[in-house]
Order: C-alpha cells, then structure tokens, then sequence
C-alpha cells in the first residue's frame, strides 16, 4: 500500500497566527527547511514576506 502524502491549501494559512509556524518545532532540519521554503514562498507570493520572517524571528527567540 502506498503513503498518501497529505497536501496543505497553502491559500488558507493565516501568516498572522502563530500555529502557521509549527514547522519551526520539527527536528529534522532538512524537514524544517523544506516547509520553512515552502511557506516562505507563499509568503512572497502574497506579499507578506516581511511578516513571515518577522513572526519566525519573533518564535524562534522564544
């Protein structure tokens, strides 16, 4: 049987929440950084990349 990958509506993530950012507790830094690439890009898209950095800043420091 082969694993379905689950895919995300990236159109629905609220930047402005902190549950956005849970990516940024997975240990796997190659994980890690292929979602963080991923909404970055999103980010970008929408023009809210600045938020989007902002907020990871903000977590990460926690």
């Amino acid at each position: 049987m082969e694993q379905e990958e689950i895919k995300i509506d990236l159109s629905k993530i609220d930047f402005n929440k902190d549950r956005s950012y849970g990516f940024l507790k997975v240990e796997d830094k190659e994980e890690k950084n292929k979602k963080y690439k991923l909404l970055l890009k999103e980010a970008i898209s929408r023009g809210e990349e600045k938020l989007f950095k902002k907020k990871v800043q903000e977590l990460k420091g926690e």
